[in-house]
């Protein structure tokens, strides 16, 4: 017996008894539970609108009347912070059975679809840098991903026996998680469109079978339809003007949008190469030359999927892909991380010409991508978190100032700004604070609106600025005592009656400031949230 005969006999004792390997990949996320915060931008607006939710107040996001974000992931943490202000480990928790029940949907959706690589699908999912990546973070990836996965098995047994009764509980039970689908992530009523294609499509093979399916398609686009209209007029306009205004150059703004996809796919299918990417526009990087191999194989796998499974997801995943082509947003593969069962299903189906060694190489691919994405928590990942981790106390003594001296329920969004912080910092402190904190670029001079401006205690204030305090190696910076419009001030040495000439702070003590976190290029760049 040769090394393929042996890969797949164990293949098929695996399949035979999944539980004690999908132990395994429980077991294999639940590593990476932590009480540590990985910073993220988007992060903070969450945490935010999930603190006002457990506080019975009206979710904002730092206290922000517009509330642009989808509701339903904050509304999922919620409960951690009953437990105490900072639950980062209970929302890592959730986070983790959030995992588990994508990684139990995906051998459910497997099974249904391709049985005879059910396990290593499920593998290649567990093991992917994306999922891992995201299952740190406070965004709502995860979430939606166990919430997705397990509405399209809802809809995929609602739709195996073709248009159930409008009063079926299975279509209540779908009504209920496509609602809760589209309060997580709006762009999921492609799923919508993916079921339509499959009841219209079973529908026309029975002579009485279109009107139920009709109305099926009804029962289940009207709630969740309603839902997305109501939440989009009630704060989440943003998104429509971002999709509206991003760019008029639509032969432009559909190429730049393809190759985002394209990357992205290859981003995640390529063990190793989650990082790995080209700017905008850069067709000719090699990054983007190796993604594009990949496109024909994912393309013919996807339609072997779709022609012989009539699955939802499948159905629904061109339409889920033309609205991030028209919307070309780069977020660090966010988006199409939620495609991941698909794009590897696609990818097992395009390889369909080599059957023997197919299961071997999906096998081998598991594995190096486990590696990778051990690897890049272990190196790259942890040690930042940790790094970060170390300004809290430095933020909550930057909030303590701030709200001594500032009448925070009064001040305008803009009015407190931070220049020259490290990378943690600004987030930290808006979240402390729960207002939002403005980053000023390197030497920009600040603008009118800003009052306060948290900045190292080394740097020199900038005209209309006195040192109000400091805390550890940083300052806390504020106007001058009369008169508060900065155009009366004239130099960073003028004075005014009863204010404080501008003064620079002696040098703080290098052992009460932080070591710095590694530096890496992500960090500063428009892939990390």
């Amino acid at each position: 017996m040769n090394v393929l005969d042996r890969v797949n006999n164990r293949l098929d004792r695996i399949t035979a008894r999944p539980l004690p390997f999908l132990a395994v990949c429980a077991l294999i996320l639940a590593i990476q539970i932590s009480p540590v915060w990985y910073v993220s931008h988007d992060g903070v607006w969450y945490l935010s609108l999930a603190r006002d939710l457990s506080r019975g107040r009206a979710p904002q996001m730092l206290q922000e009347s517009a509330t642009m974000i989808a509701p339903g992931y904050p509304l999922l943490i919620t409960p951690a912070f009953w437990v105490g202000a900072r639950p980062f480990l209970w929302i890592s928790v959730i986070h983790w059975i959030c995992g588990v029940a994508f990684l139990a949907g995906v051998y459910s959706w497997a099974r249904r679809n391709l049985p005879e690589a059910a396990v290593l699908i499920m593998a290649c999912c567990a093991a992917n840098a994306g999922l891992w990546y995201y299952q740190r973070r406070t965004l709502k990836e995860v979430a939606f991903l166990a919430v997705l996965i397990w509405t399209t098995n809802t809809l995929n047994a609602l739709s195996s026996g073709g248009a159930p009764r409008p009063g079926s509980r299975r279509l209540a039970g779908a009504v209920v998680l496509l609602v809760l689908l589209v309060s997580i992530r709006y762009s999921s009523l492609a799923l919508i469109a993916g079921t339509g294609v499959v009841l219209l499509a079973q529908g026309c093979r029975r002579a009485t079978g279109g009107g139920r399916a009709v109305t099926t398609l009804l029962l289940l686009a009207v709630p969740a339809g309603s839902v997305v209209a109501a939440l989009l007029l009630n704060g989440g306009r943003g998104y429509l003007l971002g999709f509206l205004q991003s760019s008029n150059d639509w032969p432009a703004r559909l190429a730049e949008g393809a190759r985002l996809r394209i990357c992205e796919m290859g981003r995640l299918l390529v063990p190793g190469m989650f990082k790995a990417y080209g700017g905008y526009g850069e067709w000719l990087n090699w990054n983007t030359a190796l993604y594009l191999l990949l496109v024909p194989v994912v393309v013919v796998g996807w339609w072997r999927l779709a022609a012989r499974r009539h699955d939802v997801l499948a159905m629904s995943f061109p339409v889920y892909i033309a609205i991030y082509i028209a919307w070309p947003f780069d977020q660090g593969a966010r988006f199409m991380v939620c495609m991941l069962p698909v794009l590897v299903a696609a990818f097992w189906l395009g390889l369909e010409r080599m059957p023997r060694a197919r299961p071997l190489f999906l096998a081998a691919c598991a594995v190096a991508h486990l590696a990778a994405s051990a690897g890049y928590w272990l190196t790259i990942d942890a040690p930042r978190a940790l790094a970060d981790d170390r300004y809290w106390e430095s933020a909550d003594r930057l909030a303590s100032i701030l709200r001594s001296h500032a009448d925070l329920d009064s001040v305008d969004a803009g009015s407190i700004a931070v220049a020259d912080m490290p990378n943690p910092v600004p987030f930290m402190l808006a979240l402390a604070l729960n207002r939002p904190v403005a980053e000023l670029e390197p030497n920009e001079t600040p603008r009118p609106e800003v009052e306060w401006l948290v900045c190292e205690a080394t740097s020199t204030p900038p005209p209309g600025f006195r040192i109000i305090a400091r805390a550890d190696s940083f300052c806390v910076l504020g106007p001058y005592p009369s008169p508060r419009t900065r155009s009366a001030i004239g130099s960073p040495s003028a004075d005014s009656a009863g204010s404080t000439p501008p003064q620079r702070l002696p040098p703080p003590d290098a052992s009460a400031r932080p070591a710095p976190a590694p530096a890496t290029a992500e960090r500063a760049g428009p892939h990390v949230l």
